[in-house]
C-alpha cells in the first residue's frame, strides 16, 4: 500500500447540476483516502472606462465572496462525509485553469458534471467540459444529473 494519497479536482460553479459529480468525488475520495480539490474558476470581465473599472472591481470582490461562501459550504460537507478536503479560486479560462491546477497537483482524477449544468448542447462548439478532456493531464469523469438537452443559439 502507498503512502502517497491521491488528489482529486472537483470543478465546479456552485449550481444545482454538479451535485452529482461532487457525490461521486466525495465517495470516490473517502473510498481511496483521497485528498479532494475543489476547484472555481473566476472568469475576468472586460471592463470599459473608468466606471466599468470600478464596477469591475466591485463585481470581483463580490464574486470572490460568493465563491468563498460557496467553498465554505461545501468545505463543511465535504468534512462532514469523512474526506480531507481544500479549495482553491483561480482567474482565467476554466478549462485551461483546471488542467493547469490538476497537473500541478499531480491528480489521478477530475470529477466534473456534464456540460450546461447537466444539459446536452446539440450542434455547439466545445464547451468547458470538453476542453478539459482534451487537456487534462489525467482521466476525467463526467457525471450527468438529469439530462435535457437544448440547441445552441444561432
Amino acid at each position: 500500500m502507498s503512502d502517497v494519497r491521491h488528489t482529486l479536482v472537483h470543478p465546479t460553479d456552485f449550481s444545482e447540476g454538479t451535485q452529482p459529480a461532487l457525490s461521486l468525488a466525495l465517495n470516490t475520495a473517502r473510498r481511496h483516502d483521497a485528498e479532494l480539490l475543489l476547484v472555481h474558476v473566476l472568469q475576468p470581465a472586460a471592463p470599459i472606462g473608468d466606471v466599468g473599472l470600478a464596477r469591475g472591481v466591485d463585481a470581483r470582490a463580490e464574486a470572490e465572496a460568493a465563491a468563498r461562501r460557496e467553498f465554505d459550504r461545501l468545505l463543511h460537507v465535504a468534512k462532514e462525509a469523512g474526506v480531507h478536503a481544500s479549495d482553491v479560486l483561480l482567474d482565467g479560462a476554466p478549462a485551461v485553469e483546471i488542467a493547469r491546477v490538476a497537473k500541478e497537483r499531480k491528480a489521478s482524477l477530475i470529477v466534473m458534471a456534464a456540460p450546461g449544468r447537466s444539459t446536452v448542447r446539440v450542434g455547439c462548439a466545445r464547451g468547458v467540459t470538453e476542453d478539459v478532456i482534451v487537456m487534462a493531464p489525467c482521466w476525467v469523469v463526467v457525471v450527468r444529473g438529469a439530462l435535457g438537452v437544448r440547441p445552441c443559439a444561432a
